[in-house]
C-alpha cells in the first residue's frame, strides 16, 4: 500500500509541476482497444488474451519542441480469459476488470518531417478500479450454467509502467495519432491466489487540437 501511495504521488507531482514548466499545451482525445491478459505463472492456468475498450483524453506540456510530460485519463477494460473444451463440455472463464489509469509519459518526438512525426515515450501508471467480475460459462450436453460473480479480492488500485510509441500526422482535418503501447503491473492486482498482473497491448488512434 505504502508502494501504491509512493506511486501515486508520483504522478501527481508530475501532473503540477509539468504545466509550470512547458512552453506550450495541446490537448487531445483517442480511443482503441486493448488485447489484455495475466502472464503465465507455473502450475497455473494459462490465461488467454481478452479484448477490451480504451478511451480517454490526454494534455501534453512541451518542455521542448521534441520533450513534452503528457498526463493522460484513460478509462480502460482489462482481464483475461480461459477456455477449456472436451468431449463432454466447454468451460469458460472471462475476468473483466474496469479501471481509471492515469499515465505520466515522457514523450520524445523526432523532428524528422513536418507532416509526419514518428514518437515514443515510457512512463508509470496508476489505475483506480471501477468494477471487477468474473464471468463463467459451462455447456454440456445436458446442462447450461451461466454465473457472474463480483470479484472482492481485486485491488482498489493498480499501478505500473507504461511503453510505446506511434506516429503524429498533420493533415488538411487536423492533427491526429496513432499509436501502440504494452503496459504491465508492477504487482498483482489480488489481494488473494496466485499473481495475476495486469498485461496490455493496446493500439489507440486520437487527435490533437
Amino acid at each position: 500500500m505504502k508502494k501504491t501511495r509512493a506511486f501515486f504521488l508520483f504522478v501527481l507531482l508530475a501532473i503540477f509541476i509539468s504545466p509550470a514548466a512547458a512552453v506550450s499545451t495541446k490537448g487531445g482525445i483517442k480511443l482503441g482497444l486493448n488485447f489484455s491478459n495475466f502472464p503465465k505463472v507455473a502450475g497455473e492456468i494459462d490465461w488467454q488474451v481478452k479484448t477490451g475498450f480504451v478511451a480517454g483524453g490526454c494534455l501534453s506540456f512541451n518542455l521542448f519542441e521534441f520533450l513534452a510530460i503528457q498526463p493522460e485519463l484513460l478509462f480502460s477494460w482489462k482481464g483475461a480469459q480461459n477456455r477449456e473444451e472436451t468431449s463432454e463440455q466447454i468451460y469458460e472463464q472471462v475476468i473483466s476488470l474496469t479501471y481509471i489509469d492515469i499515465p505520466v509519459l515522457v514523450k520524445l518526438t523526432l523532428p524528422l518531417d513536418s507532416k509526419y512525426r514518428p514518437f515514443v515515450y515510457a512512463g508509470p501508471y496508476v489505475g483506480l478500479k471501477l468494477s471487477a467480475t468474473s464471468r463463467i460459462t459451462v455447456e454440456s450436453v445436458s446442462d447450461y450454467i451461466d454465473q457472474e460473480t463480483k470479484l472482492d479480492s481485486a485491488k482498489t488500485w493498480d499501478r505500473g509502467l507504461v511503453y510505446g510509441g506511434g506516429i503524429q500526422m498533420t493533415l488538411t482535418g487536423g492533427t491526429f495519432v496513432l499509436e501502440a503501447r504494452y503496459a504491465l503491473s508492477s504487482a498483482s492486482v489480488f489481494n488473494v491466489g496466485a499473481e495475476k498482473k495486469n498485461k496490455v497491448v493496446s493500439i489507440l488512434v486520437g487527435a490533437q487540437f
